[in-house]
């Protein structure tokens, strides 16, 4: 069993009567339906239908918690803001006193903070909010039942060969829901309408995207931003790279129209990079 503590941590809050129906009108998943203590993937989305943030939505009591990782939090914060006008939420940026640790395994005994079940490792995983003055005896008690601490080396591989998007870095400012390729464990096509909804639902019905991301490999080393190319043509770009134990190279990649189909090849120099398979994402989208 393994974790890692992540970087640029998370938690935004949104509390009071209305917060479901806040973030319900912000975001592509079906919120409102979520119970206690129950959670799902979800893309929180501004008026042109773009990611502002990819996140974990959680629910407990009139607390509504995004988590996950992002290179601004005060901004995701400072867009729910925006958007409450007589409903009774605030929302807050906690990220700065907290800390976001992920797992491959059930933290069993540990009784700190929030833990979802999040697609951060093949085969699954958790998410584990909590305090950041909480953190050092959250990481002790992982250690001390069997979990083995990632180097950061290691953690971004994982998270490259689960297919999870970060926040800034496959995810950017134009970056639209179904381009991240979560469409059945992050969007609802039937809740109604949101922010941005319109843009999505187009997209749905018109089945026409020009980009998408995409898991890639290749026997040859990988660059972050490097240009893939069929001919002369340029067909995408890697946004991120790992070399897996094997020697062998995983990335990331934003893929134009036409290069999506795992088993595609495209080249990076005259390096042959093929498009993979993703995981499956089998596990269920809530979980109390």
């Amino acid at each position: 069993m393994h974790f890692y503590v992540a970087e640029q941590p998370m938690w935004v809050a949104v509390k009071g009567a209305d917060a479901k129906k806040v973030v319900n009108n912000l975001c592509t998943a079906d919120i409102v339906q979520l119970g206690e203590n129950e959670s799902t993937e979800c893309f929180v989305t501004d008026v042109r239908g773009r990611v502002v943030a990819f996140a974990i939505c959680h629910v407990a009591g009139e607390s509504v918690n995004l988590l996950g990782t992002h290179p601004d939090p005060q901004a995701v914060a400072n867009h729910i803001d925006r958007y409450i006008i007589r409903e009774a939420a605030e929302v807050t940026d906690c990220s700065p006193d907290s800390s976001i640790l992920l797992a491959d395994a059930p933290p069993s005994g540990l009784e700190l903070g929030i833990q979802v079940p999040a697609r951060l490792f093949v085969g699954g995983g958790w998410l584990i909010g909590v305090a950041q003055n909480e953190c050092s005896t959250a990481e002790q008690h992982l250690s001390s039942t069997g979990f083995e601490r990632l180097s950061p080396y290691d953690a971004e591989l994982k998270r490259i060969e689960a297919f999870w998007p970060n926040n800034g870095t496959e995810i950017g400012e134009k970056s639209l829901p179904q381009e991240l390729d979560r469409d059945a464990v992050a969007i609802s096509f039937t809740k109604g309408c949101y922010l941005g909804q319109e843009t999505v639902a187009r997209l749905d019905a018109r089945g026409q995207l020009q980009k998408k991301l995409c898991l890639v490999g290749s026997d040859t080393e990988l660059a972050v931003g490097g240009e893939l190319t069929d001919g002369d043509k340029v067909v995408g770009k890697l946004y991120s790279v790992t070399k897996r134990p094997d020697e062998k190279w995983l990335g990331l990649a934003n893929m134009r129209r036409g290069y999506f189909e795992p088993g595609t090849t495209v080249y990076a120099g005259q390096a042959a990079v093929n498009v993979q398979d993703i995981p499956s994402f089998d596990q269920p989208q809530a979980s109390s």
